[in-house]
């Protein structure tokens, strides 16, 4: 005789980049056991490694109706995931901040459900460089986070990585030409031929982005020394802006 099977709920999320209906379901131990794991590893940059693979890994187990996943924006899976996290563990989650005037930690709450992904008016993804040149552009993907934003320090030359897996081609008014078929130093070298001014334009790109965001206001209640018997709440009232998977866990 078999055992029970427990009947798993399904949910459903609109998908940021493109309004479609994903349906999902809560991550189950199976897949909580992959992110325990990942925080476990005790050096630090392997960690992120093996965590990124676990977000991965439960976003791919858990939600039916994705594009290949490697391929998605990057604030879609951090919203996906975000998502999953409520309905699996629960939707208050309660990082801690250090208070910038004594010093002190401070524990914030935030519900999940409410956290929303900011998009800009219009992002320009046809960008004219000159009169006859120009690119278009596409988001950053869970591929490029993998393979381009481990580490907290960006060099240079893992900026550039960044803006040449995101540029899809660069064309003329007769020829288009996918980056893809040309080489890492060639893509650099047309990057490195830009005037500040172009440059800047594609920056202003990636600055426009849809991201996960989420604003909180809070007062510092740790009591601070006053006198030699005296103390009394710090006081200090601020607002931290939550813009990364990590922020809301940290």
């Amino acid at each position: 005789m078999a055992l029970p099977l427990i009947v798993t709920p399904h949910y459903t999320l609109e998908q940021p980049s493109t309004g479609k209906q994903i349906t999902y379901r809560p991550f189950l131990v199976k897949e909580e056991k992959l992110l325990l794991m990942a925080a476990e590893i005790e050096d630090e940059r392997e960690s992120q490694r093996e965590a990124i693979k676990a977000i991965k890994q439960v976003i791919e187990n858990c939600c039916d109706d994705l594009d290949d996943i490697n391929h998605l924006p990057l604030f879609d899976l951090e919203y996906i995931f975000l998502q999953l996290r409520a309905k699996s563990v629960g939707e208050i989650v309660e990082p801690v901040i250090n208070c910038p005037d004594c010093g002190s930690t401070i524990k914030l709450k935030v519900d999940l459900s409410k956290v929303k992904v900011t998009k800009p008016a219009a992002i320009k993804f046809d960008i004219r460089l000159t009169d006859t040149i120009g690119v278009k552009m596409k988001y950053p993907s869970f591929e490029v986070f993998q393979s381009r934003l481990l580490g907290k320090d960006f060099s240079l030359e893992q900026v550039f990585d960044v803006m040449i897996d995101c540029i899809e081609c660069i064309y003329t008014a007769e020829e288009v030409h996918s980056l893809k078929d040309y080489t890492r130093e060639e893509a650099t070298e047309f990057l490195d031929s830009l005037t500040q001014e172009q440059f800047n334009k594609i920056q202003e790109f990636f600055e426009n982005i849809p991201r996960v965001e989420h604003k909180i206001k809070y007062t510092c209640k740790h009591k601070v020394r006053t006198g030699d018997t005296t103390s009394e709440p710090c006081g200090h009232k601020g607002e931290i802006v939550l813009n990364t998977v990590n922020d809301f866990f940290g």
